[in-house]
């Protein structure tokens, strides 16, 4: 049986609150299920992002823990504030390691993200 068989769906977003620093953001903690040792991992299927800063271009990490697992590249919006999002499926999902947290981080500060993840999580 493969691990897949028991999963559970997942979805999370910036909200109303942009990435405007270069720090280390939460996507999700690294989930735990009860009454197991072997530990979760985390499985990323869809991401979109966006930068609505006119004037910072960056790029966007996503990170297992503090390793980079995908790298974007985001514009500033165009003269006419049109924004270019990134939008990314996975079918085979990203999967992050055992009781690791998938985060997200801007290489430039002073750009305006938001974005939108969703996936599953699994026993492993």
């Amino acid at each position: 049986m493969s691990s897949f068989s028991t999963r559970y769906q997942w979805s999370n977003t910036s909200g109303a609150t942009a990435i405007t620093d270069g720090a280390v953001h939460q996507i999700l903690a690294a989930p735990s299920f009860p009454g197991t040792t072997t530990g979760s991992q985390i499985a990323l299927t869809d991401i979109d992002i966006v930068n609505t800063s006119a004037t910072v271009s960056t790029l966007v990490a996503i990170l297992a823990g503090g390793t980079i697992v995908a790298i974007f590249s985001l514009p500033a919006s165009t003269a006419a504030l049109v924004q270019v999002a990134v939008a990314r499926s996975y079918d085979t999902p990203l999967q992050i390691g055992k009781n690791v947290a998938l985060n997200i981080q801007c290489v430039t500060p002073g750009a305006n993200v938001y974005w939108n993840a969703a996936g599953f999580y699994f026993n492993s």
